[in-house]
């Protein structure tokens, strides 16, 4: 089993999207603009003790201190485990041309929501881009990075064919439609009939949409029932299951993979979900997303 750990070392971001996790992460206390070098050592002392398959970095929106990413990636490559795998959860809006190519030498992923329209729109992408590159170039410092997965959201019953295909278009990479997760539990068979209708919609409109999208909860290797996170936060809490890790209790609100899905949807609408999506990516008929 695959253990992560997530790494938030800013609470702040440029953007207030309404499904955004950030005012349960913040826990009613103020927003840590940045970690101190105290709370960073004590990662690092976790680190040394407590060995780790993969490293997401998040927050927050880390690109918006981009030395400071790009010394912890280093750091942990150097005193850590040189063959560190790495993760960025970002909106995209501080990404750079240095920034890009510095995450391509470190073959760090790069998990960017983004939507066609709405809060995460490519409209706002552009508004925030950095200023110094004018943000005309923002599509392009995205587009420089190696392996990037874009990651819209869409409501109930929303289209979402034709904006993976506008969105893989427009940046490249792979694009992971993922459901509104905070509307689950009042899923019914109209949501399932609505993803089966827009899949059909999509091999229409793009016939290669296999070799670039899929959907989210529907394989064990992206579910995370198959891996064991561990988060750590700017005020220096870490929270979650890996050996050594203080606090084990998850936290109120935050949807952990297809058990939680399957609690909140039910294991009948579950399953036919799971089903349907698993068809879809050429799995075998039936085949759980994963053990559960």
């Amino acid at each position: 089993m695959r253990k992560t750990l997530a790494i938030s070392f800013t609470d702040i971001c440029n953007m207030h999207c309404p499904w955004c996790i950030a005012d349960v992460i913040q826990r009613n206390r103020p927003a840590i603009r940045l970690w101190t070098d105290v709370v960073k050592e004590r990662l690092f002392e976790h680190l040394h003790r407590v060995p780790y398959d993969m490293y997401a970095v998040l927050g927050g929106e880390p690109t918006l201190f981009p030395d400071e990413l790009l010394t912890l990636l280093l750091r942990i490559r150097a005193e850590i485990n040189p063959q560190a795998a790495f993760t960025l959860f970002t909106n995209g809006t501080g990404m750079t041309p240095h920034l890009a190519d510095a995450l391509n030498r470190f073959d760090c992923g790069v998990i960017l929501s983004v939507n066609f329209e709405g809060p995460k729109g490519l409209e706002a992408l552009l508004a925030h881009g950095p200023d110094v590159h004018g943000p005309s170039h923002a599509v392009a410092n995205l587009r420089r990075v190696r392996r990037l997965n874009l990651r819209p959201v869409f409501r109930r019953k929303q289209p979402f064919a034709v904006e993976a295909v506008v969105l893989h278009a427009v940046l490249g990479g792979q694009v992971v439609s993922c459901p509104d997760y905070t509307t689950m539990k009042d899923w019914n068979e109209g949501d399932i009939a609505h993803i089966v209708s827009e899949l059909s919609l999509l091999e229409r409109l793009a016939p290669d949409h296999r070799d670039w999208h899929s959907m989210t909860m529907v394989a064990s290797s992206r579910c995370d029932c198959s891996q064991v996170q561990t988060s750590f936060y700017p005020d220096g809490q870490l929270v979650g299951g890996s050996n050594g890790a203080a606090g084990t209790t998850p936290r109120p609100g935050r949807l952990y993979g297809c058990v939680r899905a399957r609690d909140e949807m039910g294991e009948v609408l579950y399953n036919r979900y799971v089903s349907v999506t698993q068809t879809y990516k050429g799995c075998p008929e039936g085949e759980k997303a994963c053990p559960l």
